[in-house]
């Protein structure tokens, strides 16, 4: 199915609202997951490696997880 230049438009806009999202939610869940480690351990050295390692690991894992539906899952409605 093809596109016309203003349907393109509103795809673009919601591309970008959509991935204006995911950061926001992003820098929120680092700041919620450094702030609870931080009251657990009381240590911000313990609380910053734990935050950085933990959202490293969920970032590979939500982009193999994406790799993964592209090709088998989302593959199958085309």
């Amino acid at each position: 199915m093809l596109l016309m230049p203003a349907e393109m438009e509103i795809t673009k806009a919601k591309q970008i609202k959509t991935l204006k999202k995911v950061i926001l939610w992003r820098f929120m869940s680092i700041l919620l997951t450094y702030f609870v480690t931080y009251a657990y351990t009381g240590d911000i050295k313990s609380a910053t490696g734990f935050t950085a390692i933990l959202h490293l690991v969920l970032m590979a894992a939500n982009y193999i997880f994406e790799i993964y539906w592209e090709n088998t899952i989302g593959s199958q409605k085309e």
